[in-house]
């Protein structure tokens, strides 16, 4: 077992890049331990990056390789780094050298005071879309869920083995990683970091759609307060209409029984809005049933290719 892993997901980087990455990251492992593991998760990637990896590899033992079969996603390659990590302290950085490998002393030197998780807050971005997308992601999960999530906080962070084990448990693909170990309610502790700009030749992997789609499976899964919000909404309304029924009735027979009938708009009205409600009651349970349903039958969540360096 390793005393100290440290996984990278990698997704078509170049070769200068993960040659500088793993040029730093050997720097700040040796400070701590001479037993580390740098292991490099290619996601799929089109270009030469697995070549690169295998380079690396075949320079030094205690550099290891997984390649997935295809773009799983990045979620999905922290998870097949986790299920094939043994050590005692596990480390989980981009591989765009956004995050500064020499804050790992630092995440190192925390997780040692009896922390699980130890995360990096991050300062902020300066991409006006992801922070406005990103804001709305964070103030819907925090409102809908039990479990607050901090939105300076990404994958760099460092946790026991504890939290690895828990980890392997856990099926990643369909949710935040970062979400996933705060479900877990671990002993945590957050440090604060800068970021650097991303190394030339490096590039942003996730778009738009697999944002949005990875925002609606965390908060899905995460979170039941949609579906109380939806059935006490049904309630409500229900109560309403038998009042609004019963109203019309006592007016047409005892209140002013010789005025026309003009409850037709407003029945009408309440009928459809019932209607309304019932579909997006329905559409909400739909996208809970659905997210149950990618998890059962994601038997395998990702398939790897090939291993180098693993036992």
């Amino acid at each position: 077992m390793k005393h100290l892993s440290v996984i990278v997901p990698l997704y078509n980087e170049k070769e200068v890049v993960i040659k500088e990455l793993i040029k730093n990251l050997k720097i700040y492992l040796s400070k701590i331990t001479t037993n580390w593991k740098i292991i490099l998760v290619d996601d799929g990637s089109t270009n030469n990056c697995w070549d690169a990896i295998l380079k690396a590899s075949n320079d030094d033992i205690n550099i290891s390789g997984i390649k997935l079969s295809k773009n799983f996603g990045q979620h999905c390659a922290i998870k097949a780094g986790i299920d094939n990590t043994k050590s005692e302290f596990t480390i989980v950085i981009d591989g765009d050298m956004q995050d500064d490998p020499k804050y790992i002393e630092e995440l190192y030197s925390n997780a040692k005071q009896d922390y699980d998780v130890v995360y990096c807050e991050r300062s902020e971005r300066k991409d006006f879309l992801q922070i406005f997308f990103s804001k709305i992601f964070y103030f819907l999960f925090n409102f809908l869920s039990k479990n607050k999530l901090n939105q300076k906080i990404a994958n760099f962070c460092i946790f026991n083995q504890k939290i690895l084990n828990q980890l392997k448990k856990e099926k990643l693909t369909h949710m935040s990683f970062f979400a996933s170990i705060k479900g877990l309610s671990p002993k945590e502790k957050f440090i604060k970091t800068i970021r650097n700009q991303r190394l030339q030749g490096s590039k942003p992997t996730y778009s738009l759609s697999n944002r949005v789609k990875l925002a609606k499976n965390t908060i899905v899964s995460f979170s039941d307060r949609l579906i109380y919000f939806s059935i006490a909404s049904g309630i409500l309304f229900f109560i309403v209409s038998i009042f609004a029924t019963i109203y019309l009735i006592i007016k047409k027979l005892y209140l002013d029984p010789s005025a026309p009938v003009l409850g037709w708009t407003s029945l009408s009205t309440i009928i459809l809005f019932s209607f309304g409600l019932t579909n997006f009651s329905i559409g909400i349970i739909g996208l809970y049933i659905n997210s149950i349903h990618n998890i059962v039958k994601e038997q395998n969540p990702y398939f790897v290719d090939e291993k180098i360096n693993l036992d």
